[in-house]
């Protein structure tokens, strides 16, 4: 079966993303070439052609983002598994307000895909849990979603 394919985000992913979710962020390796997955989770979706999300500014997805802007957010949820390609901003920009350095990364979406393999549908989605101090995290976390929304 092939692939459904969107040239944006639907109205139920606008409301799915907007952060506390496993994202999976994959963009072209500066140094090797080879494709680079990282797991991040303060991802906004701002419009159906727009997200924002934050990283550590010492990230190698930094770098690899001003060589090559092109990337893949994926993530399992709506019943489902799905592709976003997109191009990252090449302005990138420190988070203003938060304690911590965070960088801010616009993407603009390219394609939506359904990567969902034929006959099947996600059961149960990705759950995490935070490892630090979890007042802390929820002030973080506050700070970081609100600087992205703004």
């Amino acid at each position: 079966m092939a692939e459904k394919q969107m040239q944006e985000l639907t109205s139920e992913m606008m409301q799915y993303l907007q952060g506390e979710k496993v994202i999976f962020l994959s963009t072209l390796d500066h140094e090797e070439g080879v494709p680079s997955t990282t797991c991040i989770s303060w991802l906004l979706a701002v419009s159906p052609n727009k997200l924002k999300f934050a990283i550590d500014p010492r990230s190698r997805v930094i770098e690899n983002i001003k060589t090559n802007p092109r990337l893949t957010l994926a993530f399992i949820g709506l019943e489902g598994c799905f592709a976003i390609s997109g191009s990252g901003s090449s302005d990138l920009k420190q988070l203003d307000g938060v304690t911590i350095k965070m960088t801010e990364v616009s993407v603009n979406v390219l394609s939506v895909r359904d990567i969902m393999f034929y006959g099947s549908k996600i059961t149960a989605e990705p759950e995490f849990t935070k490892t630090y101090n979890l007042e802390l995290a929820n002030k973080f976390d506050a700070a970081v979603y609100e600087a992205l929304s703004g």
